[in-house]
């Protein structure tokens, strides 16, 4: 749950039923690397990805499934693809 919301969350209907209340206050996710050498990070808004083989296509679609660029994104979660690895990246951008 987001910062600064426990209170909200132990007085709303259904949620008052639970006994242990936590926050999670993260800041986003940080390099994201996988087994297959990619590394994945975000800046500013924009997505960067190294450790892929030159000429490999970048893909990055937003969770509706639609391709978006890699620059230029707001806070929300994307799913990055190289070439054709079947290993997908989740990238969450948080904007402060």
């Amino acid at each position: 749950m987001p910062c600064d919301a426990a209170d909200t969350y132990r007085a709303a209907a259904g949620w008052n039923e639970f006994t242990n209340i936590q926050e999670d206050c993260m800041e986003g996710i940080g390099d994201v690397d996988g087994r297959d050498g990619l590394q994945v990070w975000s800046v500013d808004g924009s997505i960067h990805v190294s450790g892929f083989a030159e000429g490999m296509e970048v893909r990055v679609y937003d969770i509706t499934g639609r391709r978006v660029g890699t620059s230029g994104l707001r806070s929300g979660v994307y799913l990055v693809n190289v070439g054709t690895l079947p290993a997908r990246k989740v990238v969450v951008i948080v904007k402060g």
